[in-house]
């Protein structure tokens, strides 16, 4: 293993019980990023539940992953994130997308590149306190005392280039073979040009640890048709990196899938023949000692932080504990032991 990576997760708020829960659980065995998703159609107001979050994990990195300017105003936004990275010392990022679950579950179209090509550049200057042209006005945040670092999740050509060239960092959903981290990486990195700046990348995966892993096996499908719907969509599954005895099935499960996840999502994964090809790509799944060694080759395939969305996984507050107990420290006992020869 060349390095050990960052481990962060990220869940749907279904109750503040449970926001309360994940943030002590981040907290106790010290992941490096917690986030709240942002989909309301599904879970609580990604904002109430950062905030939430921000209480019991006092020095986890925290994230909302991920926002869009569609429901919600890129003005509006900055303003929540310069809050919330004021009120959590340890650092907030403000993830923010083109729109998938969050505005299709409300019958809404995503933003267009060209609409995120301005709104993202303009976020990031409300962030370092610059005033923005609306049109009639400016927007400006002259009470913000701290900046949030901004995100920007992508998985195609475009969208890696632009958050690239424009954000602080991306939450990739790609896929964690070397060839996909590779492709990904080359277009983030075609996007910032000769920009000396840091540009953090986050590769993101689905995570789903049980002891016995056969009960993490059966419930990956639901997310992994979510993840495959999000990095294909409406492009040719041959140009992204969909092996060809693959590509007829993805045409078909990218056609059926919901985006509220669910045992139908499994099940068609199932039928089509895809739960072996989509949990290897975009999962880490199974029991601690298979979920050890899968992160391991992330890393060895480049991944340097590793996002895991459990919102979906059987029990997302047992699975993140598990993994926390048991795969954390072996990862890191390990990486520690590979950079001491």
């Amino acid at each position: 293993m060349n390095q050990i990576p960052k481990i962060g997760f990220f869940f749907w708020p279904d109750t503040p019980q449970m926001v309360l829960r994940m943030g002590e659980l981040a907290e106790e065995h010290g992941y490096d990023l917690v986030g709240v998703a942002d989909s309301p159609g599904q879970c609580m107001d990604s904002w109430v539940a950062a905030t939430l979050l921000s209480t019991a994990a006092p020095s986890v990195p925290l994230s909302v992953c991920v926002s869009n300017f569609v429901s919600r105003h890129w003005t509006t936004s900055g303003a929540a994130a310069a809050s919330l990275a004021m009120v959590h010392k340890p650092g907030f990022i403000f993830g923010v997308g083109a729109g998938h679950s969050a505005v299709r579950n409300f019958g809404m179209q995503g933003s267009t590149l060209d609409n995120l090509a301005h709104d993202l550049p303009a976020v990031r200057k409300l962030m370092h306190g610059e005033a923005v042209p609306t049109g009639s006005g400016d927007a400006v945040l002259s009470w913000a005392r701290e900046r949030a670092r901004v995100f920007f999740a992508a998985s195609h050509e475009r969208s890696l280039r632009l958050g690239g060239a424009t954000a602080d960092g991306l939450f990739v959903n790609y896929g964690l073979h070397a060839d996909d981290i590779a492709a990904s990486t080359r277009q983030v990195e075609l996007g910032r040009g000769d920009d000396p700046r840091r540009t953090d990348i986050w590769q993101v995966s689905a995570l789903d640890c049980t002891e016995d892993g056969a009960s993490a096996r059966a419930a990956i499908g639901k997310i992994c048709a979510f993840a495959a719907g999000y990095v294909i969509g409406k492009r040719d599954p041959a140009n992204r990196g969909v092996p060809a005895e693959y590509v007829e099935p993805m045409r078909e499960l990218v056609a059926q899938y919901s985006t509220r996840p669910s045992q139908a999502d499994s099940d068609l994964v199932e039928r089509l023949g895809l739960t072996d090809y989509l949990s290897k790509r975009f999962a880490i799944c199974g029991d601690p000692g298979e979920c050890l060694a899968q992160v391991q080759a992330a890393a060895d395939a480049g991944a340097k932080s590793i996002m895991f969305s459990v919102g979906r996984a059987s029990d997302p507050v047992r699975v993140i504990d598990l993994f926390g107990r048991h795969v954390l420290p072996a990862l890191r006992a390990s990486g520690a032991a590979h950079a001491a020869v």
